[in-house]
C-alpha cells in the first residue's frame, strides 16, 4: 500500500459537473484523483465521515499510519485498524500493538492463535493442498493434540504421554529411522510388540515375556513342553549355545553355568535367540 500523493491544487476537480446527484446517493465523476485534506494543509488528511456505503471505481490511497495510529481504523477505537509498517510490511494492530504483520511470503502472528478442535480426517491446522495432514485437538478437555498425515492417525500426545500408530509390519515399522524406514518398533497385536530390522522381525514380546539377562529355570521349560499336544513325558532337556555359520560368533559356556536346573546369566547382558525351528530336536522315549 503506496502513500498519497501531494494534492495537485493546479488542477481541481471541484466543478458542479463533476457532482451528479440521484434520488439518494452522490456521484463523483472526474478523470482525475480526489484529495480531502485540511484547509491550509497540503498534505494533511482531514476527516471525512461517510454514514452509508462506500464504493470506489479504482484506487484508493492513505498514509502509512502507525502502530498506535493506523491508516485504516474506526471512530470509537482509532489505535486498531490497517497500516503500513514498512516497504512490503503490511500490519494489524490491536489497541496500539502489532498483532498480524504480512510481507512477501511470510505470516508473522504477535498474539495467540487459537482455533477450533479439528478431528483426525480435518485437522484445525493443516496445510493448502493437503488439508488432511496437521494438527487437531482431542477435544474439550481432553488435555492432548493429535497428528494426522492423509487422514490416518500419526501419532498423538496426551498427559506427558505419547501414543503411536500400530505400524504395517515389520517392513514398516511405527517407530523408525530418516536413513532406514524399515527398522524399528511396531505393534503386530493385541500384547504382541516387535523389533524389525531391514524388514525382518528379530526381537518378539508378548504376553509369554521376554527377558534379557535372568535366569532360565529348565523346570518351566518341562512343564512348558508337557503342555504340548502329543508330548507324553519329557526326560532330559539340554540347551546348546550354537555359533558360527548363521548364528552369533559368540558363545556362552552354558553347561558351565548352569546349576540344579538353573542357567545362569552371565554379568554382561546377554539375549539368546531360537535362530531355526528345526534347531528344536527331540526323540521318542519308550514309557
Amino acid at each position: 500500500m503506496a502513500d498519497y500523493p501531494p494534492p495537485q491544487e493546479s488542477n481541481p476537480i471541484w466543478n458542479p459537473a463533476n457532482f451528479l446527484y440521484g434520488s439518494s446517493n452522490l456521484t463523483i465523476d472526474t478523470a482525475n484523483s480526489l484529495y480531502i485534506k485540511k484547509t491550509g494543509a497540503d498534505t494533511a488528511v482531514g476527516p471525512l465521515t461517510i454514514k452509508n456505503d462506500l464504493t470506489v471505481q479504482g484506487e484508493m490511497y492513505a498514509s502509512a499510519g502507525l502502530v498506535s495510529a493506523p491508516s485504516y481504523s474506526f471512530t470509537s477505537e482509532t489505535n486498531s485498524g490497517l497500516y503500513r509498517n514498512a516497504a512490503g510490511d503490511l500490519r494489524i494492530s490491536i489497541l496500539g500493538a502489532d498483532s498480524l504483520g504480512i510481507t512477501a511470503g511470510i505470516v508473522n502472528i504477535y498474539d495467540y492463535v487459537r482455533g477450533g478442535h479439528g478431528s483426525q480426517v480435518a485437522p484445525i491446522y493443516s496445510f493448502r493442498g493437503n488439508s488432511d495432514t496437521g494438527v487437531y485437538s482431542l477435544g474439550a478437555g481432553s488435555g492432548g493434540i493429535g497428528f494426522s498425515t492423509g487422514t490416518d492417525l500419526c501419532c498423538y500426545m496426551q498427559y506427558k504421554r505419547s501414543y503411536f500408530g500400530d505400524g504395517t509390519g515389520a517392513a514398516l515399522p511405527s517407530i523408525s529411522f530418516i536413513n532406514e524406514t524399515n527398522t524399528g518398533l511396531y505393534r503386530a497385536g493385541v500384547n504382541d510388540l516387535r523389533i524389525s530390522v531391514n524388514g525382518v522381525d528379530r526381537i518378539q514380546q508378548n504376553t509369554s515375556a521376554t527377558q534379557i539377562n535372568q535366569p532360565i529355570l529348565l523346570k518351566d521349560l518341562y512343564i512348558m513342553l508337557d503342555k504340548v499336544e502329543g508330548v507324553q513325558t519329557v526326560p532330559n532337556i539340554e540347551i546348546i549355545n550354537k555359533e558360527g555359520i548363521g548364528y552369533s560368533n559368540y558363545a556362552y559356556d552354558i553347561q558351565g553355568a548352569t546349576l540344579k536346573d538353573v542357567v545362569y546369566p552371565s554379568l554382561d547382558p546377554m539375549c539368546f535367540e531360537l535362530k531355526n525351528t528345526n534347531d528344536i530336536k527331540g526323540r521318542v522315549v519308550p514309557l
